[in-house]
């Protein structure tokens, strides 16, 4: 659904208007900004995330709708020019990898915390060099590895400091006995199929954005339905706020059609 020449318009076709006003390409520098909301594989859930890098795109949310939906807008073909900044949302929940590590009466000596959130497969070593730990952190892509270090406020310390994989704190207990091999986890992420309410928070936080369009990467009518609502509102103070829609795969042109006129019904 989008205002265009004075109409509101929301059945797929060709439509013209002879002005050079719109004509500014979405591109570097350009002032239209997009917003897409979708699921992802990592990447804090329900925050505006802004990039402007496919690449930094790639490296903070590693796959999922999201992110596809974010590279099309950014080449979205070999003739046209694509998206300059755009403002990412993660729709799915997710909670944070943690482990522990005890010491040799088996007391939490350090929690560790991924920074991340999701299903990634964590796992830490601990090396016993006289009487000193070095530690081993990798996410099975990224590896870090500690200096020799004497004390579990040391380690946390380089932890902290160093790491782009974890957080830590410590705890009661003693230095922090040996893990011989690579061990996963104790508790690991989780990523949450996404709710009604979920995308609804979404939109609602991109109400206060500086975004002209938004893309809700899903084919569930009600959330059309919602954002269709939320950019009429926005409209209505002054806020220039346009959505766009996609149709579930598979679908045949007259269902497609038939979700077109479900929102011209609503709009009109």
């Amino acid at each position: 659904m989008l205002n265009f020449n004075g109409r509101r318009i929301v059945k797929p076709g060709a439509y013209s208007k002879v002005s050079t006003d719109g004509s500014t390409p979405v591109t570097l520098g350009s002032t239209k900004i997009l917003a897409i909301i979708g699921e992802s594989d990592r990447g804090e859930p329900q925050k505006v995330l802004w990039f402007n890098s496919p690449a930094e795109a790639k490296r903070t949310l590693n796959g999922g709708a999201l992110l596809t939906a974010a590279n099309i807008a950014w080449s979205p073909s070999n003739e046209l020019p694509g998206a300059d900044l755009v403002a990412l949302v993660r729709v799915n929940q997710a909670t944070r990898a943690s482990h522990v590590l005890r010491d040799n009466s088996s007391a939490v000596s350090i929690t560790l915390t991924s920074r991340d959130w999701g299903v990634i497969p964590y796992m830490v070593r601990v090396v016993v060099s006289g009487d000193d730990r070095i530690v081993t952190l990798t996410d099975g892509v990224t590896t870090e590895v500690s200096p020799p270090l004497a004390t579990n406020a040391a380690i946390v310390a380089w932890i902290n400091s160093n790491s782009s994989l974890v957080t830590a704190v410590t705890g009661i207990g003693t230095l922090i006995a040996a893990v011989p091999t690579l061990t996963a986890f104790s508790t690991a992420g989780t990523t949450i199929d996404p709710t009604f309410s979920d995308w609804e928070r979404c939109c609602n936080l991109l109400s206060t954005e500086p975004v002209t369009g938004v893309v809700p990467v899903t084919s569930d009518a009600i959330v059309h339905n919602y954002v269709t609502e939320l950019s009429m509102l926005l409209a209505r103070e002054g806020k220039e706020r346009r959505a766009f829609f996609g149709h579930a795969e598979g679908e045949t042109v007259n269902q497609v059609i038939a979700r077109a006129e479900a929102l011209n019904n609503q709009i009109s």
